[in-house]
């Protein structure tokens, strides 16, 4: 069966490049994300208000690959992509996003961990993809140490992520020192993609449980992401305009190592100039004060969160939720009595799901 997009959704406004990388998708202009004096801050801690301009983080991002690659060993015309591996296993930071945007920058792979995982369910992982480093953070580095040494990744390959609440004295380089030791150095070369390369080579490791046995990768190719952020982008653009949306806050609790909070939220988000507000994990009255705070119009969910929202109606009550015009959920389906639930205590409330792989 061939599915077609319905007539009201407008065709994309450029080909799908297939011969760029996704840090050139993004770090720029040239292929119609919202420019960056008109976006928001694409990542705001939504505990500690920590939080970068767009021009700030694409600057972060491109002083962390310099490190990366003095540290590593890497180069961004050199070598093949699989000898280019990083990991990422940590709770939502706001500068994840920056590492993966470096990674891509040396024509690297990202591997991106759950942070559910125990050490050994890494150490496959870490292993499965040849991973020459690791990203992490302190709530989660004996898991990560553990991990890493069962495959041989030294501790001058762990990195640390900041996040809100750090224990200070570990003896790990945090992604901070990093970006400050790139300032110092000279710039990166350009990449120097041949054409379709973006259609062929792979960006992202994601790993899935499949039917049975251990996870599996499934090879994510730059292109692959691309494509999508601009059908996204697309579809959203009717809503968008006929709501008066030009740019809005959205939540994202949701893990960035799982796709949703990968594509959906961290890249189709920001290339359309919204903010996300980051929450490192999943904590009912954090995410309720978050809203409020920080006047999030868009709740990308998972049913779960929706029902626990409905069974505590006199919570939610004592936190101005008036900023909220969309939820979106996924992962699983969200039933209709559950819909005409959401649409009775909230009916400013626009309910949307989405699936996919």
């Amino acid at each position: 069966m061939v599915f077609t997009s319905p007539e009201w959704v407008p065709q994309l406004p450029i080909d799908p490049p297939d011969s760029i990388s996704l840090h050139d998708f993004m770090a720029t202009e040239n292929f119609g994300r919202l420019p960056f004096s008109q976006s928001r801050n694409p990542f705001t801690c939504g505990l500690t208000g920590k939080t970068y301009s767009a021009s700030e983080a694409c600057q972060r991002a491109d002083f962390l690959a310099r490190a990366i690659a003095r540290k590593l060993d890497f180069s961004p015309n050199e070598g093949v992509e699989w000898g280019k591996v990083v990991a990422i296993f940590s709770l939502n930071a706001i500068d994840t996003f920056s590492v993966t945007q470096a990674v891509h920058r040396l024509s690297g792979i990202v591997t991106p961990a759950s942070a559910a995982y125990s050490a050994s369910e890494l150490e496959h992982q870490l292993r499965s993809s040849g991973a020459k480093a690791l990203f992490t953070c302190t709530a989660l580095i004996d898991r990560a140490v553990k991990a890493a040494e069962a495959v041989g990744v030294s501790k001058d390959h762990i990195f640390l992520l900041e996040t809100p609440g750090d224990s200070k004295g570990l003896k790990f380089t945090t992604v901070d020192e990093l970006i400050q030791q790139g300032v110092a150095l000279p710039a990166l070369e350009s990449l120097k993609w041949v054409k379709g390369q973006g259609a062929r080579q792979v960006a992202y490791l994601c790993y899935s449980s499949g039917t049975s046995g251990l996870p599996k990768a499934v090879m994510i190719s730059h292109r692959n992401v691309i494509s999508n952020v601009l059908q996204i982008s697309a579809f959203d653009t009717v809503s968008r305009q006929k709501l008066g949306i030009k740019t809005q806050a959205c939540l994202g609790v949701l893990p960035f190592s799982h796709i949703y909070g990968l594509l959906i939220i961290s890249y189709a988000s920001t290339f359309r100039g919204d903010g996300v507000i980051v929450m490192p994990e999943f904590d009912f009255k954090a995410v309720l004060a978050a809203v409020q705070k920080y006047k999030i119009a868009l709740l990308f969910v998972v049913p779960p969160i929706i029902i626990r929202i409905l069974r505590n109606e006199a919570l939610c009550a004592k936190y101005d939720l008036s900023s909220v015009r969309y939820v979106y959920t996924g992962a699983a389906p969200l039933g209709s009595e559950v819909v005409d639930e959401v649409r009775r205590q909230y009916p400013k409330w626009r309910v949307g799901q989405g699936y996919g792989v």
